[in-house]
Formats: C-alpha cells, structure tokens, sequence
C-alpha cells in the first residue's frame, strides 16, 4: 500500500515532464534540425516552469524525473556505447578528466577566498559543483560541511546559470568553426570535461552529434567517479579546519548508476544483442533523456537565478572561463 502511494505521488509530475518531452519531439519534427530536440524540451521547460505556478503535487514526479529517470537514461545509454569506443577515448580522456577537476577546485577556491572574500563555506561548494558533477556534488559535498540552506541554492544556481550558457553555446562555437581541430570525439571530450552537469553534458554532446553525445557521456561519467574519492579526501581534510564540524552520520554516496552503466556497455560489447532489441532500448534511452530535460528546464528557477548576488555571479563566470578554457587547452595538446 505504501509502495502504490509513492507511485501515485510520482504520477502527476511525470506525466507533465512526459508530455513536455512530447511537444518537444512533436516540434522539432516540425522545424527540422534547427535545435535539438533536447534543448528544445529544456526551453519548453523553462518557459512553462517561469510563466505558470507549477502545481505541488507534480514536484515528485518532477524531481522523480530529473535525478532517477536521468540515471536509468544514462544506464541504458550503455547500449549504444561498446569498449570499442571507450578504448577510442583511452588515457588521454582520463588524465583530462583529472587535470580538470584538480585545476578547477583549486582555482575555484582561490578566485572565491583571495579575489572575492566569499564565505569559506560557500568556496567550497561552488568548487565542488563546478570541478566534478555541478548539483549532485554540490548536494553530496554540503552534508559534510553542513552548510547552510543558502549557500546550496546559490551554489546550485550558479552551476545551473553557467551550465546552461555552456550547454547552449558548445555547440555552436563547434558549427560556426570557433574550435579549430577539434573533430566529434575531441568536441565529446571536451564537452564532457567542461560542462556542468551530466544533463547538459548530454544536451550538448548530442547537438554536436551521436559520435559526441556518447563520447562526452563517457568523459563525464568518469568524471562523475571521481566524486566518492573526492568526498572521503575532503571530509578528512575539513575535519581537521576549526570552521568546519565534520557530519559523521553522514555517508558519502557513490554514484551506482555508473557501474550499471559500464555493466550495460560490457553486456554490449562482449554479447551477441540482436539489433531491433538493441536499438529499441537506445531509442529508449533518448525518450527517458527528453523527459529528464523536460524536468531540468522546469526546476529552473529564473527569478532565483537573478537574485543571485554579484560576487558569486563573477566567480561562477570567470570558473566556467576557466573550465572552458582549460579543457580547450588539455583536449587540443592531449587528445
């Protein structure tokens, strides 16, 4: 009985992120390769979560549609990634990876501590957000510091704001010729390495194209591992800070859904699945995706965007430079 409420709760919420999903889908059949599909379904998103009151007995299903719907999405992903095209990405994209999170934290922190006198508190969750997974890390990082409510939102809405500008402006640097020499993989590397969230890694990557979208997933899933390492080398590092009280009762989560992710793409690789099956579950895949974007354009909270105050506006602008320019410069020498 109490399974069958919680599925009811969910109901509501999924059937609007599905039916936005749905325009979105119906749309760009319409106007043709203008946008894709699944900045298409973010925009239907933002605009309807902005101009109406979304009612409270969607937020489940929104929130349901946005963190687990996103994850199974990405599970199933694995069956159009093989080891084929992992090995395609090999060291190179790891070492990125790394380089990345490593050079973004410290930067992060500095530009927030020296430059701007920010809040410590603050410092180290918009580093966290910005260097490895943006709100998920953000959210798995403010437990251990036991920040305050504030400082998540503005730390979230800073990942948001910047990751969306990313997410919209990749693609088109990479069609309008902006990023010489870089070709489908490089762009997914690139992609996956710099931009915020795993959503808009894959909004991006797909816009690019198939090749980039399973690329810059693969990039940003190994990124995304790097947070439980992240976590435990921070909550000793901050247990030993005066400022900070280490929660103890808090786990430090991993992130599964990307062994079942790299259990699906193994499956793939090594076994015989018959095409129609295979193709299916992939067409899958991109539908639970559209529905996910519906649901992060509709948790998009534009007036909270805009009260977000200058100084961590400017250290979110000038990390995502940072990010983009770093990952410019690793993917061009490395990869």
């Amino acid at each position: 009985m109490i399974l069958f409420k919680n599925i009811q709760l969910l109901i509501p919420g999924i059937i609007l992120t599905a039916s936005v999903a749905w325009v979105a889908s119906s749309f760009y059949q319409l106007i043709g390769n203008v946008l894709p599909t699944m900045t298409i379904s973010i925009l239907i998103g933002i605009i309807l979560g902005n101009i109406f009151k979304i009612p409270n007995i969607m937020q489940a299903g929104i929130l349901f549609s946005l963190r687990n719907i996103l994850r199974l999405a990405v599970i199933l992903l694995g069956f159009r990634i093989t080891f084929q095209e992992i090995i395609e990405i090999g060291l190179a994209g790891i070492v990125i990876d790394l380089l990345i999170v490593i050079l973004t934290f410290f930067f992060a922190m500095w530009l927030s501590l020296k430059v701007f006198k920010l809040d410590r508190e603050l410092a180290y969750l918009i580093a966290a957000g910005s260097s490895i997974c943006g709100a998920s890390a953000i959210l798995a990082t403010a437990p251990i510091l036991k920040s305050q409510n504030h400082n998540n939102t503005i730390a979230v809405a800073l990942v948001t704001i910047f990751g969306t500008m990313s997410m919209f402006s990749y693609p088109l640097l990479f069609q309008f010729g902006f990023l010489p020499g870089f070709d489908e993989i490089s762009m997914g590397i690139f992609v996956g390495a710099s931009i915020h969230e795993i959503g808009q890694v894959i909004s991006a990557g797909f816009a690019v194209s198939t090749i980039s979208g399973n690329t810059a997933i693969l990039v940003k899933l190994a990124r995304v591992m790097l947070l439980a390492p992240f976590l435990f080398i921070l909550s000793f590092y901050i247990a030993k800070k005066s400022e900070f009280k280490l929660n103890k009762t808090e786990q430090i989560k991993f992130p599964w859904f990307v062994l079942f992710f790299i259990m699906i793409s193994s499956i793939n690789s090594f076994c015989q699945i018959p095409t129609n099956i295979n193709g299916r579950l992939s067409e899958i895949s991109m539908n639970l995706m559209l529905v996910s974007m519906a649901a992060l354009g509709l948790e998009t909270n534009l007036k909270k965007v805009f009260q977000v105050g200058a100084k961590p506006m400017y250290v979110g602008f000038l990390v995502t430079l940072f990010l983009f320019s770093i990952g410019f410069i690793l993917t061009t020498v490395i990869y």
